[in-house]
């Protein structure tokens, strides 16, 4: 008797009910988007230790862990000129030896207690964090409470990670992502905040006592806050914070305000010269707006249009009809400067200039005669709020989510209402936000585009765009003659 396999029975049943009467599964078309789930937001706890640091607790049991961020508000735009890169560098020398470990020791002891450590620094604030199992929690505490009040920054890992900083410095200028996007910044930013980048000057020009400076000057309680989040609660973990960091005390006082941005005049191609290169990085930024402003929520859903899926006007256009590129998006993020639109692809060499066309027809689309349907908008606003819950399935994001609230000054309730801001939005409060944003005397907001490319093959097609062009090496220099 023949026998079927499971698989092959299964097979056959989805060949009879696609074949049944009145089955017909229309490929041509997308399925429509499912309808939200409710999703509700773990609860936050709040308190504080003796010295003033706030406590924010993020309860989830799911899996015995534990995650602890300490976040800073440092100021690395306020590195000493000549030593770009002095507070990534300070943070990064924090877990190379501190208290009774050098940076074996403490490797080899958070290693033993299954447990992770980190220091960091970005563009507007520093962090310490930790991972630990909930039953080495204490334990992990101590170190991390070492790395933070008792650093060594011990002259022997400094020479050490000197020498990765330099290497690195040279691989990335192999890198055309990473040179568009070190140069952009120069542009956007000029010589304040992220515009300020270590160089090999720098890096050289950095020794342990600067970074001792550093942390004397703006590591301290009075800008710090400590998230918790995963398998504790308040009550636990307060006690076990204050043993650790209860008696910290520091100098450091508020963040220098940030200055205006440099306004963006007219739409200026940089082009970077890469010897060589197969393709041409595209990358372009300009700040439009603030995450407080009425009309960001409609902003966020008209830039997902635009570029911020797969389906995305942008991309559609560059990938799927005209085969320039694998992938081109848009995004809108923001920074203690506000929020800025970002556009990036990579395109092959000898279609640079017309990659430029069509991302500059589409950008500029809603506000000649394009508009953003009620599909498009429907399609984003589904997009965001579906895939929100999914992010949350680790406490570290809603942690981040927190920090965010109190390092940018958003609404308390920033969280807990982003994805109601988001489904709210329909096609006319889209696209008034796009042409308010993105517009200016009724075509596209002149934008900073860096492009790196093989400056032979790409200039005189480029210049065909009628846009100033100024020609620059990989470190931003310009050209002689260019």
């Amino acid at each position: 008797m023949r026998r079927l396999s499971v698989a092959g029975m299964l097979l056959g049943l989805g060949v009879m009910w696609a074949t049944m009467p009145g089955f017909a599964a229309d490929r041509s078309q997308p399925p429509p988007p499912t309808e939200p789930r409710p999703f509700v937001l773990p609860a936050v706890a709040e308190g504080a230790l003796s010295n003033g640091i706030r406590v924010v607790v993020v309860e989830s049991h799911e899996i015995p862990f534990v995650w602890v961020t300490l976040s800073i508000s440092a100021s690395p735009d306020q590195d000493p000129v000549g030593k770009e890169g002095l507070a990534m560098i300070t943070l990064d020398m924090l877990n190379e030896g501190a208290g009774a470990y050098d940076a074996a020791g403490l490797s080899g002891a958070l290693k033993a207690l299954g447990s992770n450590l980190s220091s960091s620094v970005g563009s507007d604030g520093a962090s310490v964090g930790i991972r630990s199992l909930s039953r080495n929690l204490g334990a992990t505490l101590d170190l991390m409470a070492d790395v933070v009040l008792k650093p060594g920054f011990p002259a022997s890992e400094w020479e050490i990670l000197q020498k990765q900083y330099l290497a690195s410095l040279q691989t990335d200028r192999s890198d055309p992502s990473l040179i568009a996007a070190r140069l952009l910044e120069q542009r956007v930013h000029g010589q304040s905040y992220r515009g300020r980048q270590l160089t090999e000057a720098s890096v050289k020009a950095i020794d342990p006592a600067a970074m001792r400076g550093w942390y004397d000057k703006e590591l301290g309680p009075a800008r710090a806050t400590l998230l918790v989040g995963g398998d504790t609660t308040l009550a636990q973990v307060l006690p076990e914070l204050e043993r650790r960091f209860g008696g910290w005390k520091g100098a450091a006082g508020a963040v220098e305000p940030l200055g205006a941005v440099p306004p963006v005049t007219q739409n200026t191609l940089f082009v970077a010269h890469k010897a060589g290169a197969a393709q041409s990085v595209i990358q372009a930024e300009v700040y439009v707006a603030a995450p407080t402003d009425a009309d960001y929520f409609p902003l966020v859903v008209a830039n997902h249009v635009m570029g911020g899926q797969f389906a995305s006007r942008i991309n559609l256009n560059l990938r799927e009809k005209n085969g320039y590129t694998y992938g081109a998006r848009s995004s809108v993020a923001f920074d203690r400067r506000g929020a800025r639109l970002s556009v990036s692809t990579s395109v092959k060499t000898d279609v640079t200039a017309a990659a430029m066309k069509e991302l500059l027809y589409e950008l500029n689309g809603p506000s000649t005669g394009r508009a953003f349907d009620a599909t498009e908008v429907a399609d984003a606003t589904s997009a965001i709020v579906s895939a929100r819950p999914l992010r949350f399935e680790s406490p570290e994001y809603l942690l981040r989510q927190l920090e965010n609230i109190s390092r940018y000054n958003l609404p308390s309730d920033w969280v807990s209402t982003y994805a109601a801001n988001v489904a709210a939005v329909d096609p006319p409060a889209a696209n008034d936000s796009w042409s308010r944003r993105m517009t200016q005397d009724g075509a596209l907001r002149p934008m900073v585009w860096v492009i790196v490319g093989d400056l032979t093959k790409i200039r005189e097609p480029l210049a065909g765009l009628g846009f100033p062009m100024v020609e620059l090496d990989v470190d931003g220099a310009e050209l002689k003659g260019g």
